[in-house]
């Protein structure tokens, strides 16, 4: 059976405050969900192909529950700044007639899903994350829910988890076997999560404000300048390299508790759009 990634889970503290730093980086969140019976709650970030959910208990007696305890979900959040992974991979099969597990699991059926629909979840541990098949989705689900992000990226190409410990479970043998995550072993449990449409420095072999970076994501995005949007922090490094490659640019003047501290040097620049904040200009993209 072939898997493809549906989404993933981070538990994450009350109300997650850390989707913040998600909205701050460039994504637009969507709506939040609870799950009854489960007694969990989400903040929810969609993609073309898959979604990012930060999730938390809001309510301990539910999530251990005679019908939600054998999922371990209160163990998980409760313990997943110690021993527990804080993550769930949730796959679904690439092909709708593919039916049945791909790995050793048991039936869930939470009283949110339809009497007829039912998880799959891998037989394992807390110590790894949580391993959930989804035979009832699709990847036209995610496309149709999907809504466009202010940084421009679509999809999530690819999983690095970090485990402290060796995966062992036939679930995470399966997945890992089947191209949705790559794995290394490392002190401290750690979920890499790459897009779509993201250049690196170290793929350039470049920093800012070199125009290497610039010209290996004008190579790999094929769009000519004038259809660009760079927006950036520095004049120094983002501003003046754009603007001299005939891009436009927007300069995120975000305030600084320690003013006239960092690495930019001081430089002059005329940015065609100056914003605080990646919030405002979504918000002036979006009017």
């Amino acid at each position: 059976m072939q898997l493809e990634l549906d989404h993933l889970f981070i538990c994450t503290a009350p109300g997650a405050p850390e989707a913040e730093k998600l909205v701050d980086f460039g994504l637009h969140e969507g709506p939040p969900n609870q799950h009854p019976g489960q007694g969990t709650a989400c903040r929810r970030f969609s993609f073309a192909n898959a979604m990012i959910e930060l999730l938390w208990v809001r309510d301990a007696s539910e999530s251990q529950s005679e019908s939600t305890k054998r999922t371990l979900l209160w163990e998980r959040w409760s313990d997943r700044q110690n021993n527990a992974s804080p993550f769930g991979i949730c796959v679904r099969p690439v092909h709708a007639e593919d039916k049945g597990s791909p790995f050793l699991a048991w039936d869930y059926r939470p009283v949110y899903l339809p009497n007829t629909l039912s998880m799959q979840i891998g037989e394992a541990g807390v110590e790894e994350p949580m391993w959930v098949h989804l035979s009832f989705m699709r990847r036209a689900q995610r496309e149709q829910w999907f809504t466009e992000h202010p940084i421009g990226v679509r999809e999530i190409t690819r999983l690095t988890l970090t485990t402290p410990i060796p995966l062992r479970s036939n679930a995470s043998q399966k997945i890992v076997e089947g191209g949705v995550l790559a794995t290394r072993t490392g002190a401290t449990s750690m979920l890499e999560i790459e897009f779509d449409s993201v250049v690196t420095a170290s793929q350039a072999c470049a920093y800012k404000p070199s125009l290497d970076i610039f010209r290996m994501a004008q190579e790999k995005l094929g769009f000519p300048p004038q259809q660009w949007l760079h927006a950036g922090q520095s004049i120094y490094h983002d501003v003046i390299p754009a603007q001299s490659l005939g891009i436009a640019t927007v300069w995120v003047n975000r305030p600084s508790p320690l003013p006239n501290s960092g690495a930019a040097k001081p430089a002059r620049g005329k940015p065609d759009v100056e914003v605080s904040s990646l919030k405002e200009l979504a918000d002036l993209v979006g009017k």
